[in-house]
């Protein structure tokens, strides 16, 4: 917190403190906006925008976290941690088979 104190512009900074704040209960919107602000400050830095997408996901803001992870992909079409996210969110958006809409197709 100090290194941001010190200097708001480091995206660095944001970024760190926004994973340590992500580890404690409770702190997930504080989280979020460093992160986003880590973001701001260093737009072509996969790490940060995967982590954002982490985090998102966390937050059970999906639209938003498949925005980022799609930034990111975009700068690394590598990042592991991107790849999970759109994997996760790929995963929640399969319909059920066995709801009530499942069961409703079935019927056709």
């Amino acid at each position: 917190r100090m290194a941001v104190n010190h200097d708001d512009t480091n995206g660095r900074a944001h970024y760190f403190l926004a994973v340590t704040y992500a580890r404690l209960p409770g702190h997930l919107r504080d989280a979020l906006r460093h992160i986003e602000r880590a973001g701001q400050l260093e737009p072509n830095n996969a790490a940060i925008w995967a982590e954002q997408a982490q985090m998102f996901l966390a937050a059970n803001m999906a639209s938003r976290a498949r925005r980022a992870a799609d930034h990111a992909l975009m700068l690394d079409p590598t990042n592991a941690k991107a790849l999970a996210v759109l994997e996760r969110l790929d995963e929640t958006d399969k319909p059920q088979a066995d709801g009530l809409l499942g069961r409703l197709r079935r019927k056709g």
